[in-house]
């Protein structure tokens, strides 16, 4: 499997590219005052993400925020461009949800 194959090697470009999003989300909830705030980060293109973001935001906002990455995609440089989307949230609010959708981290959420 190449590194451009690598489950992990994607998430952790697909992070990298969305720090400043990653990093506002998280201040946005400190500031709000949210207990203990994780941020997750969704491929709105992506078919869970997709749902999630939907489920969050709506299909207009979802949809828009896609055509809109698309129409940047003539940038150099970009890479694999996709439409993400992060929202920090409590700790003990994530912690079912997360665990229902993503079962693999149920082990590391409930420890």
């Amino acid at each position: 499997m190449s590194p451009a194959d690598d489950p992990l090697e994607l998430q952790q470009s697909l992070v990298e590219s969305a720090l400043p999003l990653v990093f506002e989300a998280y201040d946005e909830a400190v500031e709000a005052g949210v207990a203990a705030p994780i941020v997750v980060l969704v491929d709105c293109e992506d078919e869970l993400g997709g749902e999630i973001a939907r489920g969050w935001l709506g299909d207009d906002a979802i949809d828009d925020a896609i055509a809109a990455q698309v129409a940047s995609e003539d940038a150099p440089d970009e890479g694999d461009p996709t439409t993400v989307f992060a929202r920090a949230i409590a700790w003990d609010d994530a912690r079912d949800d997360l665990a229902a959708a993503f079962p693999y981290l149920k082990p590391i959420l409930d420890g």
